[in-house]
Parts: structure tokens; C-alpha cells; sequence
């Protein structure tokens, strides 16, 4: 993530200087105390609006369309952030050409090198470099549809070495690695990353031991809701109602803070 940050903000500032010299046809002036603080305000406001919408972090199974998605959101934060510092303090030194010139540079930048990290990334997990050892928890048909899903896409960077259950499952093609009393002795002894849990509310005492267990040893684990025999949309969120979770299938873009703003700005403009 430090690496990521620090090449943006190195690229940002060659945007604004490239963009000053094709405006201006010189570079005099270039360190007068205009540029100094847009140069210290653009360098700041970018920190902050990354780190706030998690901009480095990558999800192993998230797609391209949304990293760029997320990536022109916070340009577009960015940019109303550094057009209000320029009327507000009526900088004379930048024009609306350099402004757009700025962000042109700048956007053709992060749209490219993400497409290509992505790609090349993606490339190497598919290679077995950066992959990551899983076990699968409980075999029915949504543990299943995992399996061939993270099987087949092997850009995901996921090893599956086996799973377990209370019984050999014939319809299975890795390996059983046992019953869920074998399950603690297993994670003490093996290398694992992560562990997907595929378990019915039946098995809860199970569930909330095999959570205690991953937490002391630094493994991740995920629970995977059996939701989707009534519903095949992605657009899911959780909400907590005092300390009952809710899932919520339809989530109003007008919820979100940042929409709201973009709301408010493109209907002044």
C-alpha cells in the first residue's frame, strides 16, 4: 500500500509541473508560493480521500470495472476539492486548461497502470505466485459452487487443500481431510490463509468455536450466507439493528455520503 501511495503521489506531482510548463511554455515561476501550496494541498486532500475509500486495497475477487469505479470517484472528489481551493483563494497562476490539463495527465496515469497491476496480478496468482491456502468447512451445494467457482478462476490466487465435514462427500473432487473434530488439529499443524465456512444455523456451536480458533491463529475466516436460493442479485449490504444483523438486497445510491455531494455539485453546475 506505502508503495502504491507514494508512486501516486509522485505521478500527481509530475501531473501539476508537466501541466504548468505546457500552460506556461516555460517553467519560470514554477516553485512560486501558488505552486507550493497546490502542490502541498492536491498531496494532502489525495492522502486523505485514498485512505478514507480504501484505495489500495485490492480484493482478490474484485473486479477491474470497480477499482476504476472507486478510482473516478475519488478523482472527482479530488478535483471539486482543488477547484474550490482555486476560486476560493484566487490563485492567478492556474487556468481552467491547466486544471483540466492537470487531471487529464493525471487520469490517464491511474487508469493505465491500474488496468495493467491488475492484469499482470492477476497473471502471476494464475501462475501460483501470491496465492493463498484455503480449507473449505461443511460440503453441500453452496461449498460446491465455491470450489468450481475458485477452481476455475484461478486469477483469485486461491489454493484449495481439502475440506472437511462429518462425512465423505463422494460429489467432492479435492481432498477430505477429515471430520470437524480433526479440523482443530489440522489448523495447528498446517500452513492456512483462509478458512470458508459453509455451515447451517444447526451447527452454530461449531461455527463459533472454528471463529475463536481462527482468530488465535491469525487465519482469516469468511462465512458464506445461504442466501442465494431466493435471490441472484450482488447489490447486498448488512445493517445492525441494535446487535441483530439485517441483510439488506437493495442498497439507495443516494445513501452514500459521496454520492450525495456529486448529487449536489452537478446540480449547482
Amino acid at each position: 500500500k506505502s508503495y502504491l501511495l507514494i508512486q501516486d503521489m509522485i505521478f500527481l506531482i509530475l501531473s501539476i509541473l508537466l501541466a504548468f510548463r505546457i500552460t506556461n511554455n516555460t517553467l519560470e515561476g514554477l516553485f512560486n508560493i501558488e505552486i507550493k501550496s497546490l502542490l502541498l494541498y492536491t498531496i494532502i486532500s489525495w492522502f486523505f480521500l485514498t485512505n478514507y475509500y480504501d484505495a489500495y486495497k485490492f480484493l482478490r475477487v474484485e473486479r477491474i470495472e470497480s477499482i476504476l469505479g472507486k478510482t473516478l470517484k475519488i478523482i472527482i472528489l479530488h478535483l471539486i476539492l482543488n477547484s474550490f481551493l482555486i476560486l476560493i483563494i484566487n490563485y492567478h497562476e492556474f487556468s481552467r486548461f491547466f486544471l483540466v490539463l492537470f487531471y487529464i495527465l493525471f487520469i490517464s496515469y491511474l487508469i493505465t497502470f491500474k488496468i495493467l497491476f491488475n492484469y499482470f496480478l492477476k497473471k502471476a496468482r494464475a501462475k501460483g505466485i501470491n496465492n493463498k491456502n484455503v480449507l473449505i468447512v461443511g460440503a453441500n451445494s453452496v461449498s460446491q459452487k465455491l470450489i468450481t467457482t475458485l477452481q476455475h478462476e484461478v486469477s483469485f490466487g486461491y489454493k484449495i487443500v481439502g475440506y472437511f465435514d462429518e462425512y465423505l462427500n463422494s460429489n467432492f473432487n479435492i481432498n477430505y481431510l477429515g471430520d470437524f473434530n480433526s479440523l482443530k488439529t489440522y489448523l495447528n499443524q498446517e500452513d492456512v490463509d483462509e478458512v470458508f465456512v459453509s455451515l447451517k444455523i444447526e451447527d452454530a456451536t461449531i461455527i463459533s468455536d472454528l471463529i475463536k480458533l481462527c482468530e488465535n491463529k491469525l487465519i482469516r475466516i469468511k462465512i458464506i450466507p445461504d442466501f442465494h436460493h431466493y435471490t441472484k442479485t450482488r447489490n447486498v449490504t448488512i445493517s445492525y439493528y441494535g446487535e441483530i444483523p439485517v441483510l439488506m438486497l437493495r442498497n439507495e445510491p443516494l445513501e452514500k455520503p459521496i454520492n450525495r455531494i456529486l448529487k449536489k455539485v452537478f446540480d449547482i453546475f
